[in-house]
């Protein structure tokens, strides 16, 4: 009897198992996100950094242009140029910082969640060991009720046995 109910708690147990499991396995999948995403973050970066070096070249070239005693339309069409994609650069500071908290929020929920599961598999598996030692108790306990009422029955029967 004692081993059916083992049996029957470790079914019970098995779909919690199955999903932390589960759940572990996915893990890697959201570090190698994390991952991806810094490197995102830092290719943006360095784009950054090396268009706005660009166009303040360019931006020197303009003013040069500009300067120039020859005709100055041409260092005036590049200023403009220059301004124009020098907001379109900035975009790319702005999105290296979104893609960097992006990353690092991935990150820091992935440090809570495997906390989380950590914390969690302990909880139940010290339950679960509860539970286990709580029906052994309740087994010995119905198993020694059984014995007496045996006893109690083969009592009655040999009483019934000696009156006849």
């Amino acid at each position: 009897m004692a081993s059916d109910t083992s049996k029957e708690l470790s079914k019970l147990a098995t779909p919690f198992h199955n999903t932390v499991a589960d759940l572990r396995s996915v893990s890697h999948l959201w570090e190698e996100l994390a991952g991806k995403a810094a490197k995102v973050q830092r290719v943006y970066e360095a784009a950054s950094h090396v268009t706005l070096g660009f166009f303040e070249t360019l931006q020197k070239v303009a003013d040069a242009a500009s300067s120039s005693k020859a005709s100055t339309d041409f260092g005036t069409s590049l200023t403009k140029l220059t301004l124009r994609h020098r907001n379109i650069a900035q975009s790319y500071t702005k999105v290296a910082s979104v893609s960097d908290e992006f990353s690092k929020s991935i990150a820091q929920k992935m440090d809570e969640r495997r906390k989380a599961l950590n914390q969690l598999e302990r909880d139940h598996d010290r339950d679960f060991k509860n539970w286990k030692a709580d029906l052994k108790k309740v087994n010995v306990e119905t198993m020694k009720i059984n014995k007496e009422i045996q006893k109690k029955k083969k009592g009655t029967k040999e009483r019934n046995k000696t009156k006849i």
